[in-house]
């Protein structure tokens, strides 16, 4: 295991949702949608998606399904956690069980289903999507059926194979040599693994001057005579090989590699989005609304002392943690702004983070006139209980989502919306 994360391979862009992110978002937003936190036993979210690509057996024991309702592990024969969380072992042998109840959910009109028909959809859903990713890098990795070579490696030998093949095209089969048989062999199992390994989700790799983007095995089946092509698959083929040796500066080497070589194939307007991945990672590791609630708790802890305590050193301390807390939240909002392109107001959790902003910004102004802790508590309040909630809509995975129809208009959402949200 590393000893620490990859810089390069979190900055691997992926197109999600209609967006094109790193892939350290990527993995932080599915394992807030797995399991309701972004790390796994204190692993941060990038290195266990990496371990689901590389070498997936590590992974099965984590604890990374939420399942909310208890009955619902009952009904599958698990042993209900007072954590809420399983692992992919917890869960396997009760599969069939969950497709079942999962069909017979699914017949419900979605308006009609309860929370629990709701939930026994998204457990099925997350563990669906766990299983195809740990496929999407298995052209790497040695098999069987390629007699311990990669599907890769045979793969780049594909076009040799079929020459010989001509040889024995109007020979009968009994009069094959065991070296055509081998071959046939080869050529057979690659056609077979490129048709169970189609139309994957996790789409990486863009189409030369098209925007189309797919995943790894779907650009092998459409794209593999590109020589180009060819080393991108190559790279990650070099980190699967690194990741399971341990060997961080080779795969560091092998991301970094793949990184410019995939920037040649970006268009103008995807290399403006992939050039603020360097902010959003910092977003993302700073926890700026984290860093706020903790500083407007700590301000609204400083007031309450302030009755047992007339020193005025306490309203100095309160006056300094709100500012503290602010201050995060305003560059975090900001972040925001600049990595998506318009207002932070498109969505609940974002409504929450900005009426937040605004009453803390309020409470500000009225303690500069008041001066008698009226705004230093409001905005405490306001700052740290709305900051809660909307934590809770952060659970449903990616905060930075490209806009719906009826929104997706910057001058609409700068003004009308902006207006209504302050007026909150």
């Amino acid at each position: 295991m590393w000893a620490k994360e990859s810089a390069p391979f979190k900055e691997i862009p992926v197109l999600d949702n209609g967006r094109i992110k790193p892939l350290d978002t990527y993995a932080r937003n599915l394992l807030v949608q797995f399991s309701g936190k972004d790390t796994v036993d204190k692993k941060p979210a990038i290195t266990w998606l990496a371990t689901v690509f590389f070498n997936v057996d590590q992974t099965r024991a984590d604890k990374i399904f939420l399942i909310n309702n208890p009955d619902i592990a009952v009904a599958l024969g698990i042993e209900a956690s007072t954590h809420r969380r399983y692992s992919y072992n917890d869960i396997e042998k009760s599969v069939p069980k969950l497709v079942e109840l999962a069909q017979a959910a699914r017949n419900i009109q979605e308006k009609q289903r309860s929370i629990v028909e709701n939930e026994i959809i998204r457990v099925l859903e997350n563990l669906e999507l766990y299983v195809d990713l740990s496929r999407e890098f298995s052209f790497t990795q040695p098999a069987e059926d390629f007699n311990n070579s990669s599907f890769l490696d045979v793969a780049l030998q594909s076009d040799d194979m079929a020459r010989l093949m001509k040889d024995i095209e109007h020979v009968n089969e009994g009069q094959w040599s065991d070296k055509q048989r081998e071959v046939m062999a080869l050529l057979t199992s690659l056609f077979h693994w490129s048709l169970t390994y189609k139309n994957l989700l996790l789409t990486l790799i863009p189409q030369q001057g098209s925007g189309v983007w797919l995943s790894p095995w779907d650009t092998i089946g459409k794209d593999f005579k590109n020589e180009q092509t060819r080393q991108l698959l190559k790279q990650w083929q070099k980190m699967s090989v690194s990741f399971k040796k341990g060997a961080q500066l080779e795969f560091d080497m092998a991301a970094r590699q793949y990184l410019e070589l995939l920037y040649e194939r970006l268009g103008k307007n995807e290399k403006k989005k992939v050039s603020r991945f360097s902010l959003e990672l910092l977003y993302n590791t700073s926890r700026p609304f984290l860093l706020a609630k903790v500083f407007y708790i700590l301000t609204f802890i400083f007031f309450c002392i302030s009755f047992m305590s007339k020193a005025r050193f306490w309203y100095s301390a309160a006056w300094a943690a709100l500012l503290l807390g602010f201050i995060p939240h305003l560059l975090a909002l900001i972040a925001r702004i600049i990595i998506m392109a318009r207002p932070p107001v498109s969505s609940l959790y974002e409504t929450f983070i900005f009426v937040s902003f605004i009453g803390v910004l309020l409470g500000i102004l009225i303690e500069r006139i008041n001066k008698q802790w009226i705004g230093i508590v409001t905005a405490s309040i306001s700052g740290a209980a709305l900051l809660f909630i909307a934590s809770k809509y952060s659970a449903e995975g990616d905060t930075l989502k490209v806009l719906v129809a009826v929104l997706d208009s910057n001058f609409w959402l700068s003004t009308h919306v902006t207006s209504i949200t302050m007026g909150y």
